[in-house]
């Protein structure tokens, strides 16, 4: 009865070991995703503020060409 239950504890122990090594994986891989998607965002951010400034600056190129007044 002593070894069976020496030998479930240790099965428990090696499935706790395990699950605390795939916890500490999976929250690194978390960690260097959320960083990724961080950096995604601020260059699209970067991107809408370049777009908006072209956009600007075209409407006033073409404003300008073509005389319009405001």
């Amino acid at each position: 009865m002593d070894k069976q239950v020496i030998e479930k504890l240790t099965h428990i122990t090696t499935v706790q070991e395990r699950t605390l090594e795939d916890v500490k994986e999976i929250k690194s891989l978390l960690k260097e995703q959320n960083g990724r998607v961080r950096n995604n965002e601020n260059a699209v951010a970067r991107l809408n503020v370049i777009a908006s400034l072209m956009i600007t600056v075209i409407a006033g190129f073409v404003t300008w060409l073509f005389g319009f007044k405001i």
